[in-house]
């Protein structure tokens, strides 16, 4: 409304203008130009004898024939200014909406391919993990099971996996060697990591007496269907701390730490 209203003014002001301009023509070519009212010379000779009244009601007449020919001029001149106008203003509006669906559309687009990765890409994480020991308790074995729970197959698999005992508030744990060979890994399916370590007797007594635990954790690095690199790392221990200080018979139960278990 504010544009048409500034439209409106701005033609009035033009017409008003156009009013006292001399008449306009336009040239074969389409060149306007402006010139005045012709000026009609009678032959004196042929004129017939006319009365003042009759002499200024003819010139009156053909004033007012001139000033209509030069409004319409001036109108046809504001109507094409306002047709280019609002040609233009059009074109803008439909080039910005092009712009914005195009954006738009691009975004959705990324969106929908970022939730159909999340939805199919592999995912490996551990899903159960234990300490076997003999009766001497001289050697245990960490047994981690991970498994890919994604739809579809995780490759170029390494892990690493590392057992130690150390005192129950460690937070600097050492960063284990990644195992050299690589391996794929199909959707839903398993695969167990293990890591023998020999006790001496002072961290048998320390494990037994509950001055210390037993740690397991590792990474493993694997790339997804889509060309990603993802990873996941685990940390666990054993505590025999309110277990009444008796190791169980064939396993050691372990549980995860506060720390250190994230994946991509």
């Amino acid at each position: 409304m504010n544009l048409l209203a500034a439209l409106i003014v701005f033609a009035r002001s033009l017409v008003s203008s156009v009013g006292c301009d001399p008449q306009v023509k336009y040239t074969q070519s389409g060149d306007a130009y402006y010139e005045s009212a012709p000026k009609v010379e009678q032959d004196k000779s042929s004129a017939l004898p006319t009365s003042p009244s009759q002499a200024e009601s003819s010139e009156r007449k053909g004033e007012q024939d001139y000033e209509g020919n030069r409004s319409d001029e001036g109108w046809s001149v504001v109507t094409n200014i306002i047709a280019t106008v609002i040609t233009a203003v059009a074109t803008g509006v439909m080039a910005w909406f092009t712009i914005s669906l195009t954006r738009y559309t691009k975004l959705l687009w990324t969106s929908g391919e970022k939730h159909s990765e999340r939805e199919l890409r592999a995912y490996v994480f551990y899903e159960s993990a234990d300490i076997a020991r003999p009766d001497d308790f001289s050697e245990i074995t960490a047994r981690v099971k991970i498994l890919n729970s994604g739809q579809t197959p995780a490759y170029r698999v390494r892990h690493s996996i590392a057992v130690i005992v150390a005192d129950h508030d460690l937070v600097d744990f050492p960063v284990p060697q990644m195992e050299a060979s690589e391996m794929s890994l199909g959707p839903q399916v398993k695969y167990t990591m293990e890591r023998r370590l020999i006790l001496d007797r002072q961290q048998q007594a320390d494990v037994r007496g509950g001055t210390k635990r037993i740690y397991v954790f590792g990474r493993i690095n694997y790339v997804d269907t889509f060309k990603n690199q993802q990873f996941t790392n685990f940390r666990m221990y054993y505590s025999i701390r309110g277990k009444l200080g008796i190791l169980p018979e064939d396993s050691l139960p372990v549980e995860p730490c506060s720390g250190g278990n994230d994946e991509a």
